[in-house]
C-alpha cells in the first residue's frame, strides 16, 4: 500500500498532456518492425506508474473450450490442462515455452476467444475449487471508473483519476487486439505489459478483458496456481449452432457430457445427451 501511495502521489501530480504525448509516440511504433528494447522504451515511458490491484476470485467454476477439429472427444487429462512447456505457443500473456492455463470467468466468452464458428465441434470444460483456498488475480488493466469511488478514497485527485485512465485505456487497448494468424507479434506487447507489473514472476494469475467484449474477462493461470488450487470437474462435448444477441449468447447441441473430475491416470467416461436439446450459453459479468 506504501507503493501505491507514491504512486498516487505522481498520478495526481502529472500532466495529462505529457502521458498523451508518450502514448503517441508509442502507438506510432510498428510492432511487426520494432525492435523489443524501442517497444519496451516507449512502454515505460507511455506506462510509467501503474497501481498494483488484485481480484479474489471467489466464483463457482471457471470455463474453457477447446475445438474438436476430428469430431472424436477428447480423452486425456492433458487434453483438459494447460500445455507443457516444449509445446506451449506464445499467447497473449505468455511466451513461447511458457505453460499458462487460460480460463474464462463465463460459459460463453472463451468461444470467441477460440473462434469456433457455428457447425464446429468443440469441447467446453469446467473448473473449479480443490478447497476453500481461492485465486488471486492482478489486475492487467487496473480498476475501471466505474469504481471512482474507491479510487478517490485511495487518494486520486480528478486529475489523477484523469491519468490513471488514460494510462488503463491504453493498457485496455492492447489487451483487447484481436490476434490471429501472421499477426501474433501483438503478443509481444501484451507480455511486455504484463512483465511491467510482474517483473518477479510472483503473480498467480492475471485478469484481463475479452477481445470479444471487454466487459466480460479471462484469467491466464500459472501452472503452480493452476495445479494446487484448481481441477477440472467435468466437460460438454458438442457442436455450436450459433451467436446471437451480438455475441452475447451461444447456442450448442451437446451430444456428450462427463460430470467426474478430469484426473491423471483415469479413463475418461462419456454419456450421451438423450433427444435434440439445444443449450443456450450467457455472458454475464462476474
Amino acid at each position: 500500500m506504501d507503493n501505491n501511495k507514491v504512486i498516487i502521489n505522481i498520478l495526481n501530480n502529472m500532466k495529462t498532456f505529457d502521458i498523451l504525448i508518450k502514448i503517441n509516440k508509442f502507438n506510432q511504433l510498428t510492432p511487426k518492425t520494432a525492435s523489443r528494447k524501442d517497444l519496451l522504451e516507449c512502454l515505460h515511458e507511455a506506462v510509467p506508474v501503474h497501481l498494483i490491484t488484485h481480484r479474489k476470485l471467489d466464483i463457482p467454476e471457471f470455463f474453457r473450450v477447446r475445438k474438436n477439429d476430428d469430431r472424436i472427444p477428447f480423452n486425456t487429462h492433458d487434453d483438459f490442462w494447460y500445455p507443457p512447456a516444449n509445446k506451449a505457443n506464445i499467447g497473449r500473456l505468455n511466451k513461447k515455452n511458457e505453460s499458462m492455463l487460460y480460463l474464462s470467468l463465463d460459459p460463453a466468452t472463451p468461444f470467441h476467444e477460440v473462434r469456433i464458428q457455428p457447425g464446429e465441434y468443440f469441447t467446453l470444460m469446467m473448473y473449479g475449487y480443490k478447497s476453500d483456498k481461492k485465486l488471486f488475480a492482478l489486475l492487467i488493466e487496473g480498476l475501471s471508473m466505474e469504481k471512482q469511488k474507491t479510487l478517490r478514497e485511495l487518494g486520486l485527485t480528478e486529475t489523477g483519476l484523469v491519468n490513471y485512465n488514460t494510462i488503463n485505456n491504453l493498457i485496455r487497448s492492447e489487451m483487447i487486439k484481436d490476434v490471429g494468424k501472421g499477426t501474433e507479434y501483438l503478443y509481444d506487447i501484451t507480455n511486455l505489459i504484463k512483465n511491467l507489473f510482474d517483473k518477479d514472476n510472483s503473480e498467480q494469475a492475471f485478469l484481463y478483458s475479452s477481445v470479444n467484449n471487454y466487459q466480460h474477462k479471462n484469467c491466464a493461470i500459472r501452472p503452480n496456481a493452476a495445479d494446487s488450487i484448481l481441477e477440472c470437474t467435468g466437460c460438454i462435448f458438442g457442436k455450436l449452432l450459433s451467436y446471437s444477441d451480438n455475441g452475447e449468447t451461444v447456442s450448442i447441441k451437446p451430444l456428450k457430457r462427463t460430470m467426474q473430475k478430469i484426473e491423471k491416470d483415469r479413463i475418461i467416461e462419456y454419456e450421451s445427451f438423450c433427444g435434440n436439446g439445444i443449450i443456450d450459453l450467457k455472458m454475464f459479468n462476474k
